[in-house]
This record gives structure tokens, C-alpha cells and sequence, in this order.
């Protein structure tokens, strides 16, 4: 196919091209439909013995390519149909978007669910089929920093993602994944987890205002013996 990244795979738009080298010249060849119709390959060259066929994959084609082939030589010898390439190559086309399946985010605080600054927040989603590598543009972290990206298996449907909590950041820790396949397939942006994690980012250090202490003595800033003394303060968070 004309897919740039892989001539195995063909997405909507790429060309898929069927070549044919025949022993001798052909009178016809012809390509035999599902529904037994029949479509000429057209003669590349004036030797009669190169063939081609040139289609354009469209939206809503999926699965690999087959084809068979009749033809006849000048004085309408008929050969042995082909359904196969004879150097093993083949096509499989992919005009589906890859779809992240499941997301979930967590911190490594005590609380999972709470980030401080210099704490780690680690982003796991999957994916509903192999997907290329993420880059950095791909899967964003908001403001976090050190964001790396890894693969959870080997099949390139589990991923993780991990960045560090920066010294000013604060609020929901934001995020966004989107994913390429390997025929050049783009999904659509995941913002949401799908289990209803969240991770809230705070590096704002808690003060206290309004600090008193006072006995419940008949003078207040005096106790003796047996009196109870009383801290009362208020906090910012």
C-alpha cells in the first residue's frame, strides 16, 4: 500500500496496488469479485506481462485483503486461478480509530487521591487496539514535569504515563491521551478517567490565623492549679 509507516497496512485514503508478472503474454486477466464479477487489470508496458490494479481504500473497509485471479494467455489457455502473492506479501486495512478503553490516575501520597509538590502522579490507560508509542504531544500531563511514557505489555495496548508534581501547581490534575494506530489511524482526545479516579494537586503549605490561648481562670491570662488552659486557632485548609 502507500501507507508511509507500514506497506502492509492501508488506512482510508492510501492506495493499495496489485502487481502481476505473468510467464508469457496474456490475452486477459481479470480479478474476480465476491459476487463473481469481473474487473481487468490493466498492462503495464507493451511486453504484455505486467500487470496492475490500483484501488483507493475508503471509510468502512477493514480486514485483510484478498483477491483471484483469472486469466488466459493469447491463444486462450486458461491458467490456474492465484488467490495469494507468491513473495508473501499482504495488506490489512484499518479505517477504525483507535479508542482509549480505560483510564485511571493516582499519586504516590499516602492519600492517592491528593498530590504534593514533588510527589509522582501516574496516568494507566488501554487502548482498544496496538497503538504506536505516545509521544509528549500525544499524552499531556498539564503542568506536570518529567512526564515519561512507557508500554505495559507487549502487544502495545496497555500504557502508562508519569509526571512530576511542580513546586507551584495546584487544582485537578488535568490530562489528555491521544492515540495513533499503526495504520496512521488518529483517535479522539481522552480527558476523563473511566473509573472515576482523580488526583487534586497541593503545594500550598496550610498556616494558622487567629491563635489564642486562654485559662478558664476569673482573670483568663492567669491559671492556676486545676484551671484548664484553652488553644483555639483557626487553619487556612
Amino acid at each position: 500500500s502507500s501507507n508511509p509507516d507500514s506497506t502492509s497496512l492501508a488506512k482510508a485514503g492510501d492506495n493499495v496496488t496489485l502487481a502481476v508478472q505473468s510467464s508469457e503474454r496474456l490475452g486477459t486477466i481479470q480479478l474476480v469479485k465476491l459476487d463473481n464479477t469481473t474487473e481487468a487489470l490493466q498492462a503495464s508496458g507493451n511486453a504484455g506481462t505486467v500487470w496492475l490494479l490500483r484501488r483507493t481504500v475508503v471509510d468502512g473497509d477493514n480486514g485483510p485483503l484478498e483477491f483471484r485471479l483469472r486469466y488466459d494467455d493469447l491463444v486462450g489457455n486458461t491458467g490456474v486461478e492465484v488467490t495469494a502473492t507468491t513473495d508473501g506479501t499482504s495488506v490489512t486495512v484499518d479505517t477504525t480509530a483507535p479508542e482509549v478503553s480505560s483510564v485511571s490516575i493516582v499519586s504516590n501520597n499516602a492519600d492517592t487521591t491528593l498530590a504534593k509538590a514533588e510527589d509522582e502522579v501516574t496516568l494507566s490507560f488501554t487502548t482498544s487496539e496496538p497503538v504506536r508509542t505516545p509521544t509528549a504531544s500525544d499524552v499531556t500531563m498539564g503542568s506536570l514535569t518529567g512526564v515519561a511514557i512507557t508500554s505495559l505489555d507487549d502487544e502495545g495496548k496497555a500504557w502508562k504515563a508519569k509526571g512530576t508534581v511542580p513546586a507551584s501547581a495546584n487544582g485537578n490534575a488535568s490530562f489528555s491521551i491521544t492515540v495513533l494506530d499503526n495504520a496512521g489511524n488518529r483517535g479522539s482526545p481522552k480527558t476523563t478517567t473511566t473509573d472515576q479516579t482523580a488526583v487534586t494537586l497541593d503545594t500550598t503549605a496550610p498556616t494558622l490565623s487567629s491563635v489564642t490561648l486562654a485559662s478558664n481562670n476569673v482573670s483568663t491570662n492567669r491559671a492556676k492549679s486545676g484551671d484548664t488552659l484553652t488553644l483555639a486557632f483557626t487553619s487556612s485548609e
